[in-house]
């Protein structure tokens, strides 16, 4: 029965994305794009619920189950499970990113290939065609194991550890003078930390809308991996950083507003997130940071795009809900 429900849902979305790659309209293919990043936002919001709630009643229960009085290694224990099983992600989940993935990845290297066709007067009223290679299903393997390492590690961007811990010791504490047993006490910690822990705690703003920067951030990586292979499928050699440049852009994304990189240093960089352990990506592929910036001052506009290079600050997004994107410039001969 499992079978066949997950053999119609992905029959499903393979007729949807084939409908949208015959289509004529990109604005059709954008709105899709949109409306496919806001579900993901919601189920992954809502998944993260159902995964805190069930690590609450689990914590709960287990520091229940402890004997004698409570002391802060019961405590620290508690926080403990509390992260390890919300970093548990469920097969729902993993599917979903990973369709999702693949969607943005397809469509984003669909626009981002007619509008490097377009830039060379090769204008079509159909979309072009996309294959998706052995590299680029590479990629989206690559791309969906780094976030979901950062789906996994959504507690500990959401649950404030220090304060937590407190909360929990002074609520012990009060059990303790109440002269509340254990079973007692893991009841009314599963209803404390129920209140306190869907509220907003650590990340600034509330969990629905870190998961909906983490669904903007996860759609812009792979916009920006499979747009690079698109403008080197077309013929390109360069590209350039481009910032939307209202009120809301930041001073890292100013700052590589209009730089220019070769396509080689993209290809590098999406080398390097295939090769690199999610758990290791911050380090492999850095978000763009001050120190980063104060590194390659002075340096000519060639000699610092070449160190952001070796840094592998090449690609959007910079920083968590950027919205910077990329445009081809020059082709292999130097056609513009």
């Amino acid at each position: 029965m499992k079978r066949r429900v997950k053999l119609a849902r992905a029959e499903a979305s393979l007729r949807l994305f084939e409908a949208l790659l015959s289509s004529e309209l990109d604005l059709s293919l954008r709105k899709q794009i949109v409306a496919r990043q806001r579900a993901l936002a919601s189920l992954l919001y809502e998944r993260y619920i159902t995964r805190l709630n069930r690590a609450i009643k689990k914590a709960s229960r287990a520091f229940a189950r402890g004997e004698g009085k409570p002391k802060m290694d019961d405590i620290e224990k508690l926080i403990e499970t509390l992260h390890k099983e919300v970093a548990q992600l469920s097969d729902l989940e993993l599917e979903e990113l990973a369709e999702s993935i693949k969607f943005f990845y397809s469509a984003h290297k669909l626009l981002a290939k007619e509008s490097a066709q377009k830039r060379l007067g090769e204008i079509s009223k159909a979309l072009p065609k996309v294959s998706l290679a052995t590299e680029d299903l590479e990629s989206i393997k690559a791309l969906t194991d780094v976030q979901a390492f950062w789906v996994s590690q959504s507690g500990k961007a959401l649950i404030n550890t220090s304060l937590t811990t407190k909360l929990v010791k002074k609520e012990v504490e009060q059990y303790i003078k109440e002269g509340l047993g254990r079973k007692e006490m893991g009841a009314r910690l599963e209803k404390v930390l129920s209140e306190h822990l869907t509220g907003n705690l650590k990340y600034t703003g509330s969990p629905r809308s870190y998961f909906e920067g983490l669904a903007s951030f996860c759609r812009n990586q792979a916009a920006s991996t499979a747009s690079i292979k698109a403008y080197d499928e077309v013929g390109f050699a360069t590209y350039k950083i481009v910032a939307i440049g209202d009120r809301r852009t930041c001073e890292e994304c100013s700052f590589m507003d209009g730089k220019i990189f070769s396509i080689e240093d993209g290809l590098t960089t999406i080398a390097r997130l295939k090769r690199t352990s999610p758990a290791r990506i911050k380090k492999a592929l850095p978000f763009l940071r001050p120190h980063h910036r104060i590194a390659i001052q002075g340096k000519s506009p060639r000699g610092q795009v070449k160190a952001l290079a070796s840094m592998g600050i090449t690609l959007p997004p910079f920083h968590f809900r950027c919205r910077c994107f990329t445009e081809p410039v020059t082709t292999q001969t130097g056609k513009k």
